[in-house]
């Protein structure tokens, strides 16, 4: 039987090449021919592309994370009544990171939610209150400002990017994020408690 025919992977044998060398090359062949995509898996960027995506992110990662103060819905303390969120304490100044991507839609200082923004992020939409810093027109465009940190009103964020600092402007009794999550279904919105799904979300 000829070598051709015992390995068809190389139709024929190179001149000069021997036995052992043809088999080797045969053995890789096949192996290439089982995982075609073996070569591309061993690249940084070819695995970074397969990941999968995360799609929602913590707002206070681990690091600054302290408690839940608050839950949602009906409270005595600190203020009585139908609380419209979740309360996270952390420390003054922590860093707040978009929960899911989306665009800021709405920036605002009162005195109930104090500092605050809301962004939509496909059929949700959430706001962080008692933020740090304040709102300000910023080159004509509406902008909260931090320090050196800016958002600007209509701007692309994506989960996991920082987009405020933990504050406590408005109604506060100390640093803490006050996160609403509503429930968007046609032109109906819907608060919703945000913890079953922050615990789904990435730290």
């Amino acid at each position: 039987m000829k070598l051709s025919q015992r390995f068809p992977l190389l139709p024929f044998p190179p001149l000069g090449v021997d036995f052992l060398t043809m088999l080797f090359l045969s053995s890789c062949l096949f192996l290439t021919s089982l995982f075609p995509n073996y070569q591309q898996l061993e690249t940084p960027e070819k695995q970074r592309e397969l990941a999968p995506k995360i799609e929602a992110y913590r707002p206070i990662t681990r690091e600054y994370f302290q408690r839940y103060s608050s839950y949602f819905g009906r409270r005595t303390n600190p203020y009585p009544g139908n609380h419209e969120g979740l309360d996270i304490a952390a420390p003054l100044g922590s860093p707040v990171r978009a929960w899911k991507s989306g665009e800021v839609v709405r920036l605002s200082s009162g005195r109930g939610c104090g500092t605050n923004i809301t962004i939509k992020a496909e059929n949700y939409q959430y706001r962080y209150c008692h933020l740090q810093g304040t709102v300000v027109t910023w080159e004509t465009k509406k902008a909260y400002l931090n320090k050196g940190h800016r958002l600007y009103l209509g701007q692309k964020v994506k989960a996991g990017e920082i987009v405020a600092f933990v504050g406590s402007t408005g109604y506060s009794t100390g640093p803490h994020l006050h996160i609403e999550i509503k429930k968007i279904k046609g032109k109906n919105k819907r608060l919703i408690d945000p913890l079953p799904l922050l615990k789904k979300s990435q730290w």
